[in-house]
């Protein structure tokens, strides 16, 4: 008896350990920003920037000469709440090398590509190096670069560019770009005719005869604007924007994290901050969720870099010249556009603000099943504008003064409280049925909370934007650039 019990204690142990999962491959919501390698004389330092909802558990690197890691060490890398920093070390010149990472969050643990570098020759070859990519769009990209070299090369004698290609490791027999440019830093240059949604390999070179590459970094341009059904983060009901077009709201204001230069959308419709948004600067790792105009962190040809933090930089004056509303290429000035939204599918290019016209539409003319389109009120303590979906049923919830506030003498009297709505109606009956809620603004720095200003897009206009008014279905002409204001986004219905 004690043999057989042995025996199927050591065969229920083998079988817990063959049947035990293996880690999934996914770590969701991970946002790489940028990577940069710095080649020194017989090492190299990889930097990422990267933004998740929390520091990553553990990044750990692997080298190798070929594209295969089969007997590589591993390089432990040191993690920070935004930064990951890799270094290798006797390294030798001349020689290319691979690398990859894996990385994890605790749960689940993810792999990168393998990406290259090279370093020089023991007689001074030339090093070249790419620079992390910047400003990208569905068919642009800004690239740069950089190249030494010892005294037996002189570099105004090389031609200077980048090569690309969807496949790692690109050459000059792919696509290629050669730049007028002979000093030892080429960048922002503009590479374009890209397709949407693509993954490419990148990396610069210089040439004279024989061709010296730099490491290769990866980037994907964005995809077809606003494509498809979001995966998250909207209210699933629909929102007509003219006779033929619709929008899903998202399912709350948008908020920002500076210390990870994260945007998320706020969990909750009446989720509103306030003295929060005291705390602004570039390290804060706290959330504020009202935007000077345009501060996308999209690069306009400012000397500002147009981040929500840069409250003092954005002026009439200092922004007038560059954006003055979302439309071409300063499209990407718009939030949604130019950065991924954590809990909103985490992709660029998805959600947008709303036109002066759709806003418009959706306040002043939109057909819908009730007739009704928007009332102002008090949800506990929190005045906004709630609007309903193309679809809302009358006798869902008895409303006053229905698609505008309430007279008195002439003048529109405190339309907030035109409807008191207790906080149980609003989250049992009213928001389950579609409906979205505005709150007013809050902006740290005023004591005025009955503020209904909003960010929005005036194409064919040098207004910048416009803002909500409170009056019946109107927009307003956009205050300063500098006022900062709630935003809201939308998802393009297909």
């Amino acid at each position: 008896m004690k043999k057989t019990a042995y025996i199927l204690l050591i065969i229920s142990t083998l079988f817990l350990i063959t049947c035990k999962k293996a880690p999934e491959l996914v770590v969701k919501n991970v946002n790489f920003i940028s990577e940069d390698v710095e080649v020194l004389t017989n090492s190299a330092t990889v930097t990422i920037k990267y933004s998740y909802l929390s520091k990553l558990d553990y990044v750990n690197a692997y080298l190798s000469q070929s594209n295969y890691f089969g007997s590589s060490s591993i390089v432990p890398a040191e993690v920070s709440d935004s930064t990951i920093v890799i270094n290798f070390t006797n390294l030798q010149a001349g020689v290319t090398y691979y690398y990859k990472y894996d990385y994890s969050n605790g749960l689940n643990e993810a792999s990168s590509d393998v990406k290259t570098f090279s370093m020089g020759g023991s007689t001074g070859d030339p090093v070249v190096n790419t620079k992390p990519v910047e400003q990208l769009t569905m068919t642009t990209v800004k690239v740069g670069g950089t190249a030494s070299a010892g005294p037996n090369y002189q570099l105004s004698s090389f031609n200077f560019g980048f090569c690309w290609s969807t496949t790692p490791n690109p050459t000059i027999s792919d696509s290629y770009l050669v730049i007028d440019k002979t000093s030892q830093d080429f960048e922002k240059i503009l590479v374009t005719g890209l397709q949407p949604g693509t993954t490419y390999y990148l990396r610069a070179y210089i040439d004279n005869v024989t061709v010296y590459y730099g490491n290769v970094v990866s980037f994907t341009t964005c995809s077809e604007w606003g494509g498809g059904t979001p995966s998250e983060g909207y209210i699933n009901h629909l929102f007509s924007t003219s006779d033929t077009t619709k929008v899903w709201f998202s399912k709350g204001n948008l908020q920002y994290q500076a210390s990870t230069n994260t945007y998320r959308f706020a969990e909750n419709q009446l989720d509103l901050l306030r003295e929060e948004n005291n705390a602004v600067s570039p390290t804060n790792s706290g959330w504020i969720d009202v935007f000077p105009f345009g501060t996308s962190g999209w690069y306009a040809g400012t000397n500002i870099d147009n981040y929500p933090y840069d409250i003092d930089g954005v002026s009439n004056n200092s922004y007038s010249d560059y954006v003055d509303n979302f439309d071409g290429d300063y499209q990407y000035a718009d939030w949604g556009i130019y950065n991924p939204i954590a809990n909103g599918g985490n992709v660029k290019n998805q959600w947008y603000c709303l036109t002066k016209n759709e806003f418009g539409y959706i306040t002043g003319s939109r057909t819908t099943t009730s007739g009704m389109r928007f009332v102002f009120a008090t949800i506990g303590d929190i005045c906004g504008r709630i609007i309903f979906p193309d679809e809302w049923n009358a006798s869902t919830y008895s409303f006053n003064y229905i698609n505008g506030g309430h007279v008195s003498n002439g003048h529109l009297a405190n339309q907030y409280y035109d409807n008191e709505i207790p906080l149980s109606d609003w989250t049992n009956i009213i928001e389950p049925n579609g409906a979205v809620f505005l709150p007013v603004k809050y902006t740290g720095d005023d004591s005025n909370t009955t503020n209904l200003f909003y960010w929005g897009n005036y194409p064919g206009s040098h207004v910048p934007g416009f803002t909500v008014g409170i009056y019946n279905g109107m927009v307003l002409p956009a205050p300063p650039r500098s006022l900062r204001c709630s935003v809201r986004l939308v998802h393009h219905v297909e």
